[in-house]
């Protein structure tokens, strides 16, 4: 069967399921429910003809399924009976399949489920109860000895009846046309993928314990950067004008944060924006500095004795500008506003 056809008819089968699980199906006007696990492995099982049962569906036939095998005692005491084996033409098994009752959850068959895989040698194992899709590696398989550390005793894979493509695309992996050619790479996919995911959850649990820290406690050292690109953020502070510069929110963020109180440094000063800079020097070229002193210019801070106090750096040369004209380093917030203003002299 195409493949395409089987995902179909394997959407169909869990959507008929899933009716007969909740509502219950017309037989000859009485309405029968599948309650039990008995009720459910009448549409697992491989009949004959073309019923549509899930081994049927994934391609299986009464020859390479072992429907409830005799029991049998392996190292002395313990005793298994899976409730389908599944095999490949030379008889040897590919994974376990066993049902539970609709009612029933999956969790807590885990240790049963591998005890079975181990007890015949299969890598795969899947617990279905028609709602839900459980399947496990078997780490103790020669082959898959190396994710014994990974998942030992846990599903690689998951899924139930609220997400019924992931519970299509899982029953489709252990197809026979699939398995029988190499269970081994079926069964190392699975385990990759979920090596995946743990690798992604644990990534992203150190992300947000880092998150905690900054938002919390914010290291002293993360706290200039954090704010700088915050003030700087102009979509998110579209409301307030002037938005607020990189101190102000590095001061309220001192007031407002609770818990441990954090030693803040000073955002560094990295000398004058070269904008406000080049500014400065076009507008005393056409107005002289006078214009500029009388102006007043909120946030432009300057002396002109030529001490190179803390944050200041001389402007440089240029027609009208002071020998000694130092100004204060400014954040790009503040500066634009500053080159806003000198700007309105040259009009």
């Amino acid at each position: 069967m195409p493949e395409l056809e089987r995902q179909e008819r394997l959407k169909s089968y869990l959507e008929n399921l899933s009716v007969g699980i909740e509502q219950g199906h017309d037989v000859a006007g009485i309405q029968i429910r599948i309650a039990s696990e008995k009720d459910l492995e009448k549409f697992v099982q491989v009949k004959s003809g073309e019923a549509r049962t899930l081994l049927n569906l994934l391609g299986y036939s009464a020859f390479n399924v072992e429907d409830h095998p005799p029991k049998r005692t392996v190292i002395g005491r313990l005793v298994y009976a899976p409730d389908y084996v599944l095999n490949n033409e030379a008889g040897k098994a590919l994974a376990v399949l066993d049902v539970k009752a609709p009612s029933e959850s999956l969790e807590g068959w885990e240790e049963q489920i591998l005890s079975y895989c181990v007890a015949v040698n299969a890598p795969l194992g899947m617990l279905f109860n028609g709602r839900a899709v459980q399947v496990f590696v078997n780490t103790k398989h020669k082959a898959m000895k190396r994710y014994a550390n990974r998942f030992p005793d846990k599903p690689v894979a998951s899924a139930n009846s609220s997400d019924p493509s992931r519970m299509v695309d899982l029953l489709n992996r252990f197809a026979w046309e699939t398995l029988a050619p190499d269970v081994i790479a079926v069964a190392r996919k699975l385990a990759t993928e979920k090596i995946t995911l743990i690798n992604k959850k644990q990534r992203e649990q150190k992300i947000a314990a880092s998150l905690k820290i900054v938002f919390a406690t914010p290291p002293p050292e993360v706290l200039p950067n954090l704010f700088t690109a915050l003030a700087s953020a102009d979509a998110f502070w579209s409301e307030i004008s002037p938005k607020p510069t990189a101190n102000e929110l590095l001061r309220l963020w001192k007031e407002l944060s609770a818990g441990p109180k954090v030693t803040i440094p000073p955002l560094p000063r990295t000398g004058v924006n070269p904008a406000v800079r080049a500014k400065i020097i076009e507008v005393c070229g056409k107005c002289g500095w006078k214009a500029i002193e009388d102006r007043r210019i909120r946030g432009l801070n300057y002396r002109v004795d030529g001490v190179n106090g803390k944050g200041y750096r001389k402007v440089g040369s240029g027609p009208g500008v002071p020998e000694n004209l130092m100004v204060q380093g400014m954040d790009t917030p503040n500066a634009e506003r500053v080159i806003n203003e000198l700007n309105a002299l040259l009009q």
